[in-house]
């Protein structure tokens, strides 16, 4: 019973000391991170194509170097199949369970439309209503993320090892003198499809050095430094 007992302290002890090592990196630079997209949603049909992005960021968004502080946030954009500009949208949409209802405002360059919420959601799912000219359509927003893709820790760990000089740069008497974007994105490369994380460093003197990562593979698709 006694070895038992060792046997289990043991593997407290070693579950303790995981969970104190997990977020280490966003731990240490968690103050400096400006945006933090931690999951992408889709759902589409013959009328729109939807999207959203949740997580924390910035408030007032500002590309300057420093991180003044951040609030949640939800972003669901429609993209109708015929676009109208005279046309006007509104939305219900459920955030963890909690229902949400407002306009949806025009993007001043494309044919789409979004709603910004003031919360990230939590769960794998993102219920939607959308409403125009007396008719409505239902929608189940599904997260793109699945188990064998990395985390924000991970791809920020990773682009800290790729860019470990440049970062370093950064650094003076433990203040990093940049902000921090981490954001699980679409393929911004071509239009091949995918999923990606992407990681900058950019610094008060307005130099980037980021790294585009596979969340499967982990690897390195593009690095700017």
């Amino acid at each position: 019973m006694k070895i038992k007992r060792i046997f289990l302290a043991s593997l407290l002890l070693l579950a303790s000391l995981l969970l104190l090592s997990c977020g280490k990196k966003l731990n240490k630079y968690g103050a400096y991170i400006s945006e933090l997209r931690q999951d992408y949603y889709t759902a589409s049909s013959e009328n729109y194509k939807v999207s959203a992005i949740t997580g924390s960021r910035e408030a007032p968004f500002n590309l300057d170097g420093h991180c003044t502080g951040v609030q949640e946030f939800t972003v669901i954009t429609i993209e109708p199949s015929v676009y109208d500009a005279s046309k006007k949208y509104s939305y219900k949409t459920f955030i963890n369970g909690v229902e949400y209802s407002g306009d949806f405002l025009p993007h001043p360059f494309g044919k789409t439309y979004s709603a910004d919420i003031v919360k990230t959601n939590k769960l794998n799912i993102i219920t939607l209503k959308v409403l125009c000219a007396g008719a409505s359509e239902d929608f189940t927003l599904n997260s793109v993320r699945s188990a064998d893709m990395i985390d924000a820790e991970k791809a920020l760990s990773i682009t800290c090892a790729k860019l470990k000089k440049q970062i370093a740069s950064l650094e003076a008497g433990g203040v990093l003198s940049a902000e921090i974007y981490i954001r699980f994105m679409e393929n911004p490369i071509d239009n091949s499809g995918g999923y990606y994380w992407y990681v900058a460093f950019l610094s008060e003197a307005q130099n980037i050095y980021a790294c585009l990562i596979d969340p499967v593979s982990m690897e390195i698709l593009a690095v700017r430094d």
